[in-house]
């Protein structure tokens, strides 16, 4: 017969190659938990023990079962095999993706400032179209009264102006790798509430206008 005469738990890395659920790669810490036996004839021998064990993936949810195999002394006997999650681990994203997500904020920062570039230039040229369109349709009818006709038209040139606020460059002084990324994440939401706040009252401008109009039309 084989007496055990000693437990212990020990930390194994153990490295989830093509999780099942999201297809990446997980390393994480196995609590082993081994009996120590006297070595005697008949007794355990050096090997590996194969277990099944449930984890749920840190990117999905889902709960899923692997086989894992650890390796066992003579002289000892693996009583169970579980994922600590204290000392579990999992790999940095891989650096395509890394590259995918810079590309990505890249672009939505362009398409950010390109909208805002077109939307200044609307701006600007809505408020003369406005002026010619209504003293096009004045010419046989009666004016909209002052307090009906200006405001479409500051309105547009207020919009042009928070626009080119957004626009405006930033200078940048020398500093690290931090407290660039801080000034970028600084930077872009200050052009997120400029483009919002100019793009409301370039709806107003519009409303206003359509407004003006449809009052020359009935009068």
């Amino acid at each position: 017969m084989n007496y055990a005469f000693g437990a212990f738990s020990r930390r194994e890395a153990f490295e989830l190659l093509d999780c099942p659920r999201c297809s990446q790669t997980h390393t994480l810490s196995l609590l082993v938990t081994v009996v120590k036996r006297q070595v005697r004839f008949g007794g355990p021998v050096a090997g590996q023990r194969h277990f099944d064990i449930e984890w749920t993936c840190p990117n999905t949810g889902e709960m899923f079962a692997f086989p894992v195999s650890v390796e066992q002394a003579d002289d000892e006997s693996v009583q169970a095999v579980a994922v600590d999650s204290e000392g579990a681990a999992v790999l940095p994203p891989p650096s395509w993706l890394e590259a995918a997500r810079g590309d990505a904020q890249k672009e939505s920062l362009i398409v950010a400032r390109d909208f805002v570039a077109t939307m200044l230039t609307t701006s600007l040229g809505a408020a003369p179209v406005y002026f010619a369109v209504v003293k096009y349709l004045t010419a046989k009818r009666v004016s909209p009264p002052v307090w009906l006709a200006i405001p479409p038209a500051v309105l547009f040139i207020l919009a042009a102006a928070l626009f080119a606020l957004a626009l405006r460059p930033q200078s940048f002084e020398e500093m690290d790798a931090e407290d660039f990324l801080d000034n970028q994440k600084r930077r872009v939401r200050i052009l997120r509430r400029r483009t919002d706040l100019a793009s409301v009252v370039f709806l107003a401008a519009v409303v206003s206008a359509c407004s003006a109009l449809s009052w020359t039309l009935t009068h």
